[in-house]
């Protein structure tokens, strides 16, 4: 779960158990079995090949002197938003290849580009830039470059909770991609027939039941013998909507 360096050393430390160079300043590798979020000390200015690699991370902070992060560093984790900070200048091939990404945001200007840096990441459409910056091309590693990212479903959405007159039920939204960050809503729904798939468009056996708009419901009497389901409307500011009719529950009882 940690890396450990003799203090004697005079090429490498561990910080928090995990490998840096004697300086500071370069992150060497982060064992895969620690935590699954980390914050890389404001230290660092460049990360190694393939420190991360194949490890557990979910989340990651990178500091706001970082210039560099190298090929492979974080390829088959399961992060699934970015935020790089405007001082990076150098990205390498496949950096983040392999992961669950939805949202990358760049807040600098433009970086030379690398070849397959986000590969395997089936739900990112594009990266986010910001308005100010210099140098971006339309496309870049082979992602669409935008100022802003259409809300999407990437994950399925589904209603949890035991389907039963007087029990509440509760919507999970899924994993959505865009940028800004969508606003959700939701509708609630009666299906004659069960929702085995996330849908786009409206099936004829489902009704939308009046008021029923929060990410919960008490399930009432006149559900008894139904399907319940939501749409799930996602929209990022300056962008299309996007809307989604989630996993229906069990026959209500």
């Amino acid at each position: 779960r940690s890396i450990t360096v003799d203090g004697r050393n005079a090429e490498f430390t561990s910080i928090g158990g995990v490998l840096f160079d004697k300086t500071g300043t370069k992150l060497l590798a982060y064992p895969n079995a620690k935590g699954s979020e980390y914050s890389i000390p404001s230290s660092v200015i460049e990360i190694a090949d393939g420190a991360f690699s194949s490890g557990p991370l979910t989340k990651v902070t990178f500091p706001r002197f970082l210039k560099k992060i190298g090929s492979n560093a974080f390829e088959y984790n399961r992060l699934i938003s970015l935020s790089i900070p405007n001082s990076v200048t150098n990205v390498g091939n496949n950096a983040f290849a392999g992961n669950q990404l939805s949202r990358v945001i760049f807040h600098g200007n433009a970086i030379p580009g690398a070849s397959r840096v986000f590969y395997r990441n089936p739900c990112l459409s594009n990266i986010v830039v910001q308005p100010f910056a210099i140098g971006w091309p339309a496309e870049w590693s082979g992602i669409k470059v935008d100022l802003k990212q259409k809300a999407a479903l990437c994950t399925i959405a589904r209603v949890n909770g035991v389907a039963k007159v007087n029990r509440t039920l509760k919507v999970d939204a899924g994993v959505w991609a865009g940028y800004p960050a969508p606003k959700l809503t939701y509708q609630w729904i009666t299906c004659s027939k069960a929702n085995t798939a996330n849908l786009s468009v409206v099936k004829s056996s489902c009704k939308r039941i009046p008021g029923a708009t929060k990410r919960t419901l008490k399930v009432g009497k006149s559900q008894k013998g139904k399907y319940l389901a939501v749409w799930v409307t996602g929209k990022s500011d300056g962008t299309a909507s996007a809307r989604w009719l989630s996993l229906s529950s069990y026959k209500v009882k």
